[in-house]
């Protein structure tokens, strides 16, 4: 497991001069496959394309504790849409694992690893297609 920056996926975003080279890494470099980078980019920009491709209801743990219950899962109708953010600006930087070559796990903590979220993504066998598969909303981190 490596933290990337959020930047690594997005050539166009600007980033600060502490950032290293690890920034120029390809898909390959990542061990991510190239289509899940043009997918990501997909998903944080169209937020139709974004819709479609999470898996309804989707499994999850939400930040309020008055929601988490068994069985809670997020509906299309309350959705927050996903968008790109700077690392640079942000404090926040992603990390990529491949559990298989079809299931990704997402962290995107801030640098201090006080606070942090989790997403899963998954390829779907019939379709090939990307998708959402769980989130856990920003969180403080135990440690």
């Amino acid at each position: 497991m490596r933290f990337l920056p959020w930047l690594i996926l997005f050539v166009s975003a600007c980033h600060s001069p502490d950032q290293s080279s690890s920034t120029t890494e390809t898909a390959e470099e990542l061990q991510v496959p190239e289509d899940f980078v043009e997918f990501y980019e997909l998903f944080h920009s169209d937020s139709a394309y974004q819709l479609a491709h999470i898996q309804w209801p989707l499994q999850g743990i939400p930040s309020n504790d008055s929601l988490r219950v068994p069985g809670f899962a997020f509906q299309a109708e309350d959705w927050s849409l996903h968008r790109v953010f700077d690392p640079a600006e942000s404090g926040y930087r992603s990390e990529f694992e491949m559990m298989t070559e079809d299931l990704i796990i997402e962290r995107i903590n801030d640098r201090e690893g006080r606070y942090g979220l989790v997403r899963r993504w998954l390829r779907n066998a019939a379709s090939e297609e990307w998708m959402l598969i769980y989130y856990q909303q920003p969180m403080p981190l135990a440690g």
